[in-house]
């Protein structure tokens, strides 16, 4: 038997109650074993889960008009998202909550000012060149080197085969190094 979010019972209107109910009830495995393919944990699957159907009860207005199989793409999307959401908060507060000893080493590997003027400098011209490509390229780009995400995990979110991942990525890497170079 599912627990229903609580969130359910704040919708206006008993249709969409019972609206979100049925969404929740033919969604939910559906949602929860997406969730855990990126987050690999069944805490933050659930959490993940939560987090989406927060997020698609503010949608519910725009849920009704959607065929069925738009509608399951658009929940396994916002279930994407928030799993992914919660991946990038988690390495987040892992930084932050770094132990003082790992802060103090970090503390002695200190790059002196100007490198760190020079870093800044490239890695401002660097963002700046990505935000310039084309949406989906900044999105492969992202997850491969700033969320740190594998081929196959790349896939299981775009829903494309690990092998067009690769080339995306290195047509993303391709058109930025053109960028740069052009920015010269």
């Amino acid at each position: 038997m599912l627990i229903f979010p609580a969130v359910i019972m704040m919708l206006d209107g008993d249709d969409d109650i019972d609206f979100m109910k049925r969404i929740y009830e033919k969604y939910y495995d559906l949602m929860l074993s997406t969730a855990y393919r990126i987050l690999n944990n069944q805490d933050d699957a659930q959490d993940a889960v939560h987090n989406a159907f927060i997020k698609l009860c503010k949608k519910v207005s725009l849920l009704r008009t959607f065929s069925c199989y738009i509608l399951q793409s658009y929940v396994v999307s916002t279930i994407r998202h928030a799993a992914i959401d919660l991946c990038r908060k988690e390495k987040y507060d892992r930084f932050v909550h770094m132990e003082q000893d790992d802060l103090d080493a970090l503390a002695h590997q200190a790059p002196s000012t100007g490198e760190i003027a020079t870093r800044r400098i490239e890695n401002e011209r660097l963002m700046q060149a990505i935000q310039s490509l084309p949406q989906t390229a900044q999105d492969y780009l992202r997850f491969k080197y700033f969320e740190n995400l594998s081929d196959e995990e790349i896939a299981e979110i775009t829903g494309i085969k690990p092998g067009s991942v690769r080339t995306a990525i290195m047509r993303a890497r391709k058109l930025l190094r053109e960028k740069l170079e052009e920015d010269k």
